[in-house]
């Protein structure tokens, strides 16, 4: 999946390859021809977009192998020597022992921020990400859709839209950011096997794809078509009891997951939709296999020479005990107050992010292509908490 970096020194976030991680949807045949045209000024990104949208204008695309390419940084860190090419990312160390993101030193973005732990990401390594998967897909119809659940910072979505991207949503809320950051909701995918009549009463007013994925979403469609007074596009989901040998909790594509339609209802699936003529026009179908998470831990700053290798349990302040971050984890022994990088905590982890304990959720922050680094959330601090019992 696409990922931006993001970094966060103390003991609990903080990253590399991070995503906001991306899901690209390949089901552009489903989407209305549009004088859309990305607004990133890149000659090379715009260059590779044309290809993708033009080379095979009028002609059907041709089996192709999908081979996702290594996405390596043109702008690493001049003092970058402990890592290859091939593993190259936005974060790497430097000759001083030090951490840096696209250059910046780690420990002076730490030194400069309102809190710890924060969130740190690199805008450029999401735009070499996106422009990863035009290459991926270079020669094929296809068209590129950014998950709002991985991460959905304002800045970060506004940021995909701007290189090109379409919005692929799961609930009302992300629908309506989804508007705010200004994507053409006609190309928004929206997903989920728990919608809502409101949300899909919303979605058939702004003309949004919507995928099928339950007997009462084709229920809920009919009512929420009759509703707007238009005929919703509609995509079925398929589950292709495919094991992806990921985490079960972000298996998504085997027979006992939740989502998608089993094959062996398929052709009840496409009968009702049949019925609604009216109402429901298929024009794709959709699968997904679930994602990937990984975990690297790391010092911020360059331990002492005679620091000793020593295994830790690498845990947050949070009153349960899954409240770890990583278990047996071999690290030069830190020194009192070391920051930590937690990596790949870009995707899920500040969408996902709660309030319990009262711990209030940290800021964001990115790395822009000028090296400076810019606040792109703030921190939730004790009266956010408040404001939501004024007046009662």
């Amino acid at each position: 999946m696409a990922a931006s970096c993001s970094a966060a020194p103390s003991s609990n976030l903080a990253n590399r390859h991070q995503l906001p991680r991306a899901s690209y949807n390949l089901q552009s045949r489903t989407l209305p021809k549009t004088s859309w045209k990305p607004s990133v000024q890149n000659p090379n990104l715009l260059k590779r977009f044309h290809a993708v949208t033009q080379k095979h204008e009028g002609k059907r695309a041709s089996k192709t192998n999908i081979i996702p390419r290594a996405v390596i940084s043109e702008k690493m860190a001049k003092n970058n020597t402990n890592t290859s090419s091939s593993t190259r990312h936005c974060f790497s160390r430097g000759e001083d022992g030090y951490l840096y993101c696209e250059g910046v030193k780690v420990q002076d973005v730490m030194d400069s921020v309102e809190r710890t732990p924060f969130y740190l990401y690199s805008k450029t390594q999401l735009t070499r990400n996106f422009e990863a998967y035009l290459t991926a897909v270079e020669g094929l119809d296809a068209t590129i859709g950014y998950a709002f659940k991985a991460n959905n910072n304002l800045k970060i979505v506004e940021h995909f839209r701007s290189l090109g991207g379409v919005a692929v949503v799961v609930s009302g809320n992300e629908l309506k950011l989804a508007e705010r950051a200004g994507f053409d909701m006609t190309r928004c995918v929206f997903n989920g096997n728990g919608k809502v009549l409101s949300e899909l009463v919303v979605a058939a007013q702004k003309g949004a794809l919507v995928n099928v994925e339950s007997e009462f979403d084709i229920e809920l469609l009919v009512m929420s078509a009759r509703i707007a007074g238009d005929k919703i596009r509609v995509l079925l989901r398929i589950n292709p009891d495919v094991d992806p040998q990921v985490h079960p909790y972000v298996a998504s594509g085997n027979k006992n997951s939740k989502f998608g339609v089993r094959s062996e209802k398929l052709k009840w699936f496409l009968d009702e939709i049949r019925k609604y003529k009216y109402e429901l026009t298929l024009v794709g179908v959709h699968y997904d296999l679930g994602s990937t998470i990984t975990n690297h831990i790391e010092l911020v700053s360059p331990s002492l020479p005679d620091a000793q290798i020593s295994t830790f349990d690498v845990v947050g302040p949070v009153c349960e005990s899954a409240d770890f971050l990583g278990k047996d984890r071999e690290l030069p022994t830190p020194m009192k107050g070391a920051g930590l990088v937690i990596h790949d905590a870009g995707a899920y982890c500040m969408s996902m992010a709660s309030c319990y304990n009262l711990k209030s959720r940290p800021p964001e922050y990115w790395v822009e292509e000028d090296g400076s680094v810019k606040k792109i959330r703030h921190a939730e601090i004790f009266e956010d908490h408040l404001r939501s019992f004024k007046g009662l």
